[in-house]
């Protein structure tokens, strides 16, 4: 799931633009209703269910290596577009699976 995310968020800032149309189109497809609610919904529901099993930092860890933003963030990738714009995505990845987790068992909203 996380590389369908990463390849998504890639396609969208313009990484593949050599591969034209077609891979703008699948992105698309993946990303929009009413085929996102049976691709990247569940993507997000495979990736918090892995970060409930694996951990949270395990999880993060790997989608920013995913996304090729690590050593973005870690500050060794200098003044690279292209990786701060995947920066961009892999964090607004994050906030949004933050977001939807559910209050522990218990507790009123």
């Amino acid at each position: 799931p996380l590389r369908a995310l990463a390849y998504c968020a890639q396609v969208m800032v313009g990484l593949w633009r050599r591969n034209g149309a077609p891979a703008f189109q699948t992105a698309l497809n993946y990303a929009s209703p009413p085929l996102s609610h049976g691709l990247r919904d569940l993507d997000h529901l495979a990736v918090l269910l892995g970060a409930k099993l694996l951990g949270a930092d395990a999880v993060v860890s790997r989608l920013l290596a995913v996304f090729g933003v690590d050593a973005y963030l870690a500050g060794g990738a200098g003044e690279d577009e292209a990786a701060a714009a995947c920066a961009v995505e892999a964090l607004t990845l994050v906030v949004r699976l933050a977001t939807e987790v559910p209050p522990p068992a218990g507790e009123h909203v």
